[in-house]
């Protein structure tokens, strides 16, 4: 038909899956019959209501699922990885505010009444609370021209305030629950430094490799590759022009060097006959 033309594509638009919405109508039931898959196609959602107020069909989208699609009542409908991060997310975001918290009330103290001997408290003297409040407020303290000596006729006892942060151990636990975001995330820890140290060069160069060839190039593999189906083009893509990847193939070629000299010093020895050095070479390249 002519929406699976290519040559009739001029762009595409990326939706935001939070502006798209499903009426109670849209029903995507099993399909067993090219006019059920049809019907299916022709349906149409609401895309960004309360603006531009859209009605797209299925049939005029090309899907991309984070997470498996399928699993509820819409087929066109995949869980969301943030779902799952909501309680550690929060929890880093109540650590914060509770650290914020701690240090605006910390440096504070409280002076009560002591008692002396036998003697129970005695209250102060009419004025003298006062007295030593505005002291506390205006001649107590370390900046300049500030007095450490507070002197009164009461018997006067000192009380800290002050919280110490790491018994709360709230960065620990900010630590924690990130480390669980990025786990979800298939980030490698190796290129966050979240308690301050830090992962060797070597380690954070494999990490990134890694990291591109495990989950970024399977996306852009499902994103090509759903392309390729709809419109019958054969795109690929690969990341073999960025700079790390370069590096990567000046050692598999230092690597070839080797094992081929390898080969042939075995098959020269008559350890190896040439079929058997092939056999190795074949196994080893799979392995790349």
């Amino acid at each position: 038909s002519g929406s699976d033309d290519i040559s009739r594509v001029k762009y595409f638009n990326n939706l935001k899956p939070n502006l798209i919405h499903f009426d109670e109508k849209f029903k995507t039931q099993i399909t067993q019959t090219m006019t059920e898959s049809k019907a299916i196609m022709s349906q149409k959602f609401k895309y960004d209501k309360d603006a531009q107020n859209l009605d797209i069909a299925i049939g005029e989208i090309l899907p991309f699922y984070d997470l498996a699609n399928g699993l509820g009542n819409n087929m066109f409908v995949a869980d969301s990885r943030i779902d799952s991060l909501k309680m550690p997310l929060t929890n880093i975001e109540k650590a914060f505010s509770a650290k914020n918290i701690v240090i605006d009330s910390n440096g504070k103290d409280m002076i009560t009444n002591k008692t002396v001997g036998n003697i129970a408290k005695v209250p102060m003297k009419k004025g003298e609370k006062a007295d030593i409040e505005k002291k506390m407020a205006i001649d107590y303290g370390l900046g300049l021209g500030k007095k450490r000596t507070i002197i009164t006729n009461s018997a006067l006892e000192w009380q800290s305030l002050h919280i110490k942060l790491k018994e709360l151990g709230l960065d620990e636990s900010v630590i924690a629950d990130a480390m669980i975001v990025i786990a979800t995330l298939g980030i490698p820890p190796e290129l966050f430094s979240l308690d301050g140290s830090s992962s060797t060069f070597e380690n954070q160069s494999k990490a990134v490799i890694h990291f591109v060839q495990s989950k970024i190039q399977r996306e852009l593999n499902d994103f090509t590759n759903t392309i390729n189906i709809r419109y019958g083009t054969k795109l690929t893509a690969s990341m073999n022009h960025l700079p790390m990847f370069r590096e990567l193939e000046k050692s598999k070629a230092l690597s070839l060097k080797s094992i081929t000299a390898g080969m042939k010093q075995m098959v020269d020895a008559e350890i190896f006959t040439k079929a058997e050095a092939k056999a190795e070479y074949l196994e080893w390249k799979s392995k790349l």
